[in-house]
């Protein structure tokens, strides 16, 4: 988790991560739900007004409600095996430093790559 690097505290980081994670999920099923929604009925968006369209948009949101709710046992079941909840200490990597040679070294290997990509292309 890279916000450990903040000094954020572990589980807050890892409440962030998981918001982070599910907002593509959320979104992807927002937009599943309600094309399926649109093709159920009769969309004539263009005549109606602001208030009747947000009334119109409860149905999806209450199906993308449903959906994340029942994501909700997976994720608990992925934590619990990762031994999430625990009353051990979590460990962290120890954090090395970068010295001169290391930057050398990555800039060799991008080099030898980009050249070896442009020799198979030949």
């Amino acid at each position: 988790l890279a916000l450990r690097w903040y000094k954020l505290p572990y589980k807050a980081a890892l409440v962030v991560t998981l918001a982070f994670t599910y907002i593509p999920f959320i979104a992807e099923s927002f937009s599943q739900i309600s094309d399926s929604h649109r093709l159920r009925e009769f969309d004539d968006r263009q005549r109606k007004k602001v208030f009747d369209r947000v009334k119109d948009l409860l149905p999806t949101l209450t199906s993308v409600l449903v959906v994340a709710l029942r994501s909700i046992p997976n994720l608990a079941m992925s934590l619990e095996l990762r031994g999430f909840g625990l009353d051990n200490k979590r460990t962290s990597y120890h954090t090395l430093a970068s010295y001169r040679h290391t930057f050398t070294h990555f800039m060799l290997s991008c080099i030898i790559v980009v050249v070896l990509f442009f020799i198979a292309r030949v």
